[in-house]
C-alpha cells in the first residue's frame, strides 16, 4: 500500500536497517531518509508523510528527536510517530508526541513487523473518511467524492472514472493518481485502480489473472496475478476492520 514513511536517524547503519525492515514488510511504501532534523523538515515540506520513525538521540547540540517531533507535530498534525531510542528512560520523553509505539535498540524485527502492521491497519481505518478529488474533464473541473468512484481505468492516455451514476473522462495519469487516492484504492493492474469497498466478486481466468466485478455496474477491471497476494492482504484488512461498512 502506498504510504510515505520518513526515518530520522543520525546513525547510517541503523538508518539503512530501518529502511530495509520497512520495505521488507511493506514493499510498496515510499521511504525517505534523513540524518538530521533539518533534513527531515525539508522532506516533510515536500511530501505528505504518514509515519515518522524518530530517533531521540540525535548528534545535534541542544536539539534531540523530541525537539523536532514537537516542531513537526505543530505543523504536520496528520503525521504519526514511532519513537526509537537506545535508552529506555528516554522513551518517556515521547509521551507528549502521543507516539504510536516506542522501540528500544536493538530492534526485534518480529516485533517491528507486528507494530508496523498494526499501525498500517489503524492508518487505513482512519483514512476511510469521505474525501473528494478534483479533476479536469472536457466539461471543466469536476469534484468527485472518492467513495463514489468504483474504479479508474487508463485508456488512450486518459483516465476513465467509473461511478454508479456516470463515467468521467479525465485528463490525468495513473502516476498522478497515486498521491490523490486514499488507501481503499489498489492498483490491481497496470491500467486499473479499484475501490476495494465496491468489489462484489473475483473470477480467476485461465492465464492466472482475474476479473474483478463490482456492485452497481456491469463493467469490470483486471487483477494481475503478480499483484494478487498484496491485493488479497489489503482487501481482507479493509473489510475485516469494518472500514468499508462505515461508508456503504
Amino acid at each position: 500500500m502506498n504510504l510515505n514513511i520518513l526515518i530520522l536517524e543520525d546513525n547510517h547503519e541503523m538508518r539503512n536497517y530501518l529502511k530495509e525492515l520497512v520495505l521488507k514488510y511493506h514493499s510498496d511504501s515510499s521511504v525517505f531518509l534523513s540524518k538530521s532534523g533539518e533534513e527531515a523538515l525539508k522532506v516533510l515540506k515536500k511530501y505528505d508523510i504518514d509515519l515518522l520513525l524518530l530517533d531521540i538521540e540525535l548528534n545535534e547540540e541542544n536539539k534531540n528527536g523530541i525537539y523536532y517531533g514537537k516542531k513537526v507535530q505543530r505543523k504536520y498534525p496528520n503525521t504519526d510517530y514511532i519513537i526509537i531510542t537506545g535508552h529506555t528512560e528516554y522513551a518517556l520523553l515521547g509521551y507528549d508526541l502521543h507516539a504510536y509505539y516506542y522501540f528500544t535498540k536493538p530492534i526485534d524485527p518480529k516485533i517491528f513487523k507486528i507494530k508496523l502492521d498494526s499501525w498500517v491497519e489503524r492508518r487505513i481505518a482512519l483514512e476511510f473518511v469521505e474525501k473528494s478529488i478534483q479533476v479536469k474533464t472536457a466539461d471543466g473541473i469536476e469534484i468527485i467524492p472518492l467513495n463514489k468512484i468504483i474504479f479508474i481505468e487508463n485508456s488512450n492516455r486518459k483516465l476513465i472514472f467509473v461511478t454508479e451514476s456516470k463515467e468521467y473522462l479525465v485528463d490525468e495519469t495513473m502516476k498522478s493518481m497515486a498521491s490523490k487516492l486514499d488507501n481503499k484504492f489498489f492498483k490491481s493492474y497496470q491500467s486499473f485502480y479499484v475501490n476495494l469497498c465496491k468489489i462484489s466478486k473475483i473470477e480467476r481466468l485461465e492465464n492466472r489473472s482475474s476479473v474483478i466485478r463490482f456492485f452497481g455496474v456491469e463493467k469490470t477491471a483486471m487483477l494481475s496475478r503478480y499483484n494478487e497476494k498484496e491485493f488479497m492482504k489489503l482487501f481482507d484488512l479493509v473489510h475485516g476492520n469494518g472500514a468499508c461498512d462505515e461508508k456503504e
